[in-house]
């Protein structure tokens, strides 16, 4: 079992779920997305999140404030999603 589990809990690209977590919580919601999001911390929130528009990802979440930094959230078909992240200073 552990081996299976391993091997299906990656983080994958997919609108639909392991099969291993769908028959532990059945039915899984349409907009299925993986939980688990990398921060990558930059010097310059704005200049980043422009950056990876070049090759082509898509900026699901523009930059904005909180309460120790700016942060944006970009998707990519190759890398997955990730968010940007510049601390206050």
């Amino acid at each position: 079992m552990g081996g299976s589990i391993a091997r299906e809990s990656l983080v994958k690209s997919s609108s639909v779920p392991p099969r291993w977590l769908s028959s532990a919580l059945g039915a899984a919601p349409r907009s299925w997305r993986p939980l688990w999001l990398p921060y990558a911390e930059v010097e310059r929130i704005g200049d980043a999140t422009e950056h990876t528009r070049r090759p082509g990802a898509a900026v699901l979440l523009e930059p904005r404030e909180g309460p120790s930094g700016w942060r944006s959230v970009v998707s990519s078909p190759v890398a997955g999603e990730v968010a940007v992240w510049e601390p206050k200073r």
